[in-house]
């Protein structure tokens, strides 16, 4: 640790060295940066890095590294999805939603790979080594699972980069540490997209092949792959494209016959059901089977059907709302959405319907009396103020209550014990102001740069310097 402490400070000297030199105007936001929890530091030095506005490709470069190290310290380790209907409490769904803004350590990495192709492809390939795509079993109880799409999306442009040694070796690593179903339909999808001559290919889609066979257990997740239908479109683009090179794909066609039998035969998770089995067993029979000139045994389900005698997904429900909180949902449900016609007989439509002015005093003075954690609090304040920011409300009643939002939001993350989760109400806020315009969004800018909390302050300065990029197919 002591070593990897010395490194950043070594590479944070560096990086500041060079922005001196010519690209001042990123100088503030990289201070800033560095001040902030290990997650939102890398994510606004990766987003100072590809603005476009920095012209040494060295201060690119020295930023990108810096970033992906201080991604190690992320307090999450990878993108985590609902495992399925049924499964979920609503704080699974909080911390599932709380993924979107990529801020997990293996996103981050895998962004800083991608960047690095582009600009410093020697230095991409000394990170390169560092990135753990090791992914454990999960358990039935489980209610989320893995998410690596985003992960293999940046690693195909990056090993794109890569010139024919270099970037088959590279790959072949990513085959063999496939250790989970969440990987497999990523993968296909990057063996699809990469260039590269047809041997090299032929000699990765062994190794793919092989990779399926030797796939432990994880029916949790694979149950979870196969509901979304996630697998059969990018196995087929991948066999489909072996066909067109002139090599028969019946080493893969039987490897994915292996690797389902063995999910259908080993211990299933209890809340499983046998209709996506169904389907994947049917579309394996008259499809996939006979894309190879390859005598292939059809998969009789009924003969491999496996006992459903694992666990249940453990859903984790918020605690027991209080009374305030239930009386104010109440009353929002009742108020909203606010029309001249509805305040104009407020008083004959029931105790529930309030005037705008008594409902939004109401949210802002509620401070959470009932409610058993901060977590919980700190997302029903926070979605009824959203709720009210996207409603028709006066100019004085709509800043009151954007100014109530940020300001709460300012110190309510303290308390929660996932920054992610917190910053997932940052985002949110973010998103309004980008979808309403940009006069509403340079408010909502202002008055995050406004507050005392350094994170929001950062990201309301970063997005006038370095607009949010999508990610790219």
């Amino acid at each position: 640790m002591k070593v990897r402490g010395l490194l950043y400070a070594a590479l944070t000297a560096l990086a500041v060295a060079n922005l001196g030199t010519g690209d001042a105007a990123a100088q503030p936001f990289a201070d800033r940066a560095r001040a902030l929890p290990s997650q939102f530091k890398a994510d606004v030095l990766i987003r100072i890095a590809d603005s476009g506005k920095i012209r040494s490709r060295r201060t690119v470069s020295d930023l990108l590294e810096e970033a992906f190290y201080a991604a190690d310290g992320a307090e999450e380790r990878v993108t985590l999805d609902l495992a399925g209907t049924g499964r979920a409490g609503m704080r699974d769904y909080i911390r599932a939603r709380s993924f979107a803004a990529g801020l997990d350590r293996l996103t981050l990495q895998s962004r800083v790979l991608r960047l690095l192709a582009v600009v410093d492809l020697k230095k991409a390939r000394e990170l390169a080594g560092a990135l753990d795509l090791h992914l454990p079993a999960l358990k039935c109880e489980d209610p989320l699972v893995y998410n690596v799409d985003n992960v293999y999306k940046n690693l195909t442009v990056y090993a794109s980069a890569l010139p024919d040694v270099d970037r088959f070796t590279l790959i072949q690593r990513y085959i063999t540490t496939m250790t989970s179903p969440a990987q497999v339909d990523p993968m296909a999808q990057l063996l699809v997209s990469v260039v590269m001559p047809r041997d090299e290919r032929i000699l990765l889609a062994q190794s793919f092949a092989a990779e399926l066979g030797r796939m432990g257990d994880d029916d949790r997740t694979f149950t979870a792959t196969i509901e979304r239908d996630k697998l059969p479109a990018h196995i087929k683009d991948f066999i489909e494209q072996l066909r067109r090179q002139a090599y028969d794909p019946g080493a893969v066609v039987i490897a994915f016959r292996t690797y389902l039998v063995k999910r259908f035969t080993a211990r299933r998770c209890a809340d499983g059901f046998d209709a996506p089995d169904l389907r994947i067993v049917q579309w394996f029979n008259d499809d996939l089977r006979l894309m190879t000139t390859s005598e292939i045994k059809k998969i009789d389900y009924d003969e491999y059907r496996g006992r459903r005698s694992g666990a249940r997904a453990i859903a984790h429900e918020m605690d027991a709302s209080g009374a305030e909180y239930i009386t104010l949902t109440r009353e929002l449900s009742a108020s909203l959405p606010v029309r001249r016609e509805r305040v104009a007989v407020v008083n004959g439509l029931g105790p529930d319907v309030k005037t705008p002015e008594r409902l939004v005093g109401d949210v802002l003075v509620w401070q959470g009396r009932g409610e058993r954690s901060q977590a919980d609090f700190l997302y029903k304040k926070a979605t009824m103020l959203q709720r009210l920011l996207t409603e028709s409300l006066s100019p004085v009643l709509h800043e009151l209550v954007r100014g109530e939002l940020v300001t709460f939001l300012s110190y309510a993350w303290q308390g929660v014990d996932r920054q992610i989760e917190w910053f997932l109400q940052v985002n949110t806020l973010l998103d309004y102001g980008r979808r309403t315009g940009k006069a509403e969004l340079g408010k909502v800018l202002d008055a995050l740069q406004s507050t005392s909390n350094a994170i929001m302050s950062t990201y309301g300065g970063l997005e006038g310097y370095a607009p949010l990029r999508l990610l790219k197919e």
